[in-house]
């Protein structure tokens, strides 16, 4: 195969493993273990997953200014606005 003159070799363009950020209100109706296990394991198909269970209001605002190269809110319309909200600025 030929690479195009504009093309850096692929070792040069090859990306580590993104980080997954999974922000969890465990008191959502709808998020379970089992549910949460199998979201976390697709996850993994993209990266390294770290998983951060809510333990108050607005702690998903705290946990998503760690930053990650992808932040995935699950639960209610509640962890998705906290989520948005912790995000660095400009992301």
């Amino acid at each position: 195969m030929t690479r195009g003159p504009d093309l850096p070799a692929p070792s040069l363009y090859h990306r580590d493993v993104p980080d997954v950020l999974l922000i969890a209100n465990p008191f959502a109706s709808r998020v379970s273990e089992r549910l949460l296990r199998d979201v976390a394991a697709v996850l993994s198909r993209a990266g390294d997953v770290e998983t951060l269970q809510t333990e108050r209001r607005g702690h998903a605002t705290e946990l998503a200014a760690r930053g990650a190269d992808a932040v995935v809110a699950f639960g209610g319309d509640g962890v998705v606005n906290e989520a948005l909200n912790g995000l660095p600025e400009g992301v």
